[in-house]
């Protein structure tokens, strides 16, 4: 069992305070000795000599238990942040690498540069064969240390590589994994959006999810839709989804709005399209019900202790779910935008003051993000840039006839410009399967070995290239499939 204790954000605040300013007092000190070392080695005079050994042994005994004590704060702050928030102790790669820096580190100045100090004072400043042995392994010892504290630290601000152990594959999505539930509570957050809070029936634990990850909810009428998982991740006692009623829809939404409390439903295991990854500052840009997939984004980034802000705007304010609790707990961090009563977000502003790898992570209508990937694209190609479209759209791209070549069986498949690919295959005994028809859940993708793919607006982008959704994906001239 993973036992993980929680912290209250101003402790947890504090103790990262103390473990970064410990930190530095550690890797100045252990420069402060370099230097002095080198000082000493190039001096000729005793007197120099001794007073570098008298001020070096002063600190390394300084309180009865030295500077070394710094170094062993640093050692446990760290590993109580890291046993106390989601980073864990031995799930990333780089968290495992600051460790055994400094670990090795402490153990090389307890039984090297400490025993090198105490011998140096000894001796009074005058040169002997011992003292210049002692004198070159403080010098060189104190600067390899330097370099090893100084790779930590660069460490802990990229957080490169990724985690220890690679995440299982999600479970199948077939009818037997579906996992029956029952709408314990649904409450309106405005006048078109509903939330409903979904638990297993005979108490049982829902699946983990990560944030950004999202259900399939199978309705009484058959209807099958695709909501994103808005609660705790670490709360397996419930999910919780939003609901936006879209009036001009095929209604799944008007369905759900009118689901009483108590109805049992059924849902598919929670898939992620949409993963979080490591950046060393996060922009959320969500717009109207695109602010749910982002919420539990928000939620661990800033309990991380990472920067981070969240521009999220709507054209109505009915529109704006979350507004009020999200900017009541970071009104420093949140800005709210109504475009029908006020202006527009300035999103060339807000991604030109950025710093180079910020993660850029929006959901909301096409408009938004095709106005985002056209900004970063053209004037910041250095952030990175993960989006996540709230419906399928194939708007502005006319529909064309196209072929697909099928590796595996090397038959050459039509589809006209009236009908998509999933249908074509399938009607040519490929068979494939798929859930949302939309291209957001990803149950249908399928591998491109040759050929570009034209997705709609909200999945298009250079990670997707190789991709396939023969649900909404058309292609020009003839594309080859792994299928």
């Amino acid at each position: 069992m993973n036992v993980r204790i929680t912290l209250s954000p101003r402790i947890k605040r504090l103790l990262t305070l103390l473990h970064v300013v410990s930190a530095m007092v550690w890797l100045t000190y252990v420069l402060f000795v370099a230097l002095l070392a080198l000082h000493a080695k190039l001096s000729s005079n005793t007197s120099t000599a001794a007073g570098v050994y008298e001020v070096l042994y002063y600190f390394n005994t300084l309180g009865g238990v030295g500077t070394g004590a710094i170094s062993v704060l640093t050692l446990l702050t760290g590993v109580a942040l890291s046993v106390c928030t989601p980073w864990g102790l031995v799930k990333y790669w780089w968290i495992l690498l600051k460790l055994a820096i400094t670990g090795s580190v402490i153990v090389f100045g307890l039984f090297v540069l400490r025993t090198s100090i105490r011998y140096l004072a000894t001796t009074s400043g005058e040169s002997s064969p011992h003292a210049t042995q002692a004198l070159d392994s403080l010098l060189w010892g104190s600067t390899g240390v330097f370099a090893l504290l100084l790779c930590a630290a660069t460490v802990s601000y990229l957080k490169p590589w990724g985690t220890v152990r690679t995440p299982s594959a999600p479970v199948d999505r077939g009818v037997g994994n579906r996992i029956p539930v029952r709408v314990r509570r649904k409450y309106g957050l405005t006048s078109t959006i509903q939330s409903l809070e979904l638990v297993g029936l005979d108490r049982r634990l829902l699946p983990r999810f990560t944030p950004g990850a999202h259900i399939a909810v199978h309705l009484p009428s058959g209807r099958t839709r695709h909501y994103s998982l808005c609660s705790s991740p670490r709360d397996r006692t419930y999910y919780r989804i939003a609901v936006l009623r879209d009036e001009g829809g095929r209604g799944g939404s008007q369905e759900v709005h009118h689901l009483p409390e108590g109805s049992e439903l059924t849902i598919d295991p929670p898939r992620n399209a949409f993963p979080l990854r490591l950046h060393p500052k996060y922009v959320f840009v969500a717009g109207g019900i695109g602010i749910t997939p982002l919420l539990t984004m928000v939620e661990q980034v800033d309990e991380l202790g990472l920067d981070w802000e969240l521009v999220y705007t709507a054209r109505q304010p009915t529109s704006l779910a979350y507004a009020h609790e999200l900017y009541g707990r970071w009104p420093g961090r949140v800005s709210l935008y109504c475009t029908s009563a006020g202006p527009r977000p300035n999103l060339i502003e807000l991604l030109s003051r950025q710093p180079s790898r910020t993660g850029i992570y929006s959901c909301g209508p096409a408009a938004l993000l095709h106005n985002l990937r056209d900004f970063a694209t053209t004037l910041r190609p250095d952030l990175e840039l993960h989006t996540e479209q709230f419906n399928g759209s194939t708007t502005n791209r006319e529909r064309h006839e196209f072929n697909i070549q099928t590796d595996k069986q090397n038959t050459i498949i039509n589809v006209p410009a009236q009908s998509t690919a999933l249908d074509a295959l399938n009607e040519t005994g490929v068979a494939i399967e798929s859930s949302c028809g939309t291209g957001i859940c990803g149950t249908c993708k399928v591998p491109v070995i040759e050929g570009d793919p034209l997705h709609p607006d909200g999945i298009d982008g250079p990670s997707e290239n190789r991709a396939f959704y023969p649900c909404v994906s058309r292609a020009d001239g003839t594309i080859v499939l792994d299928v």
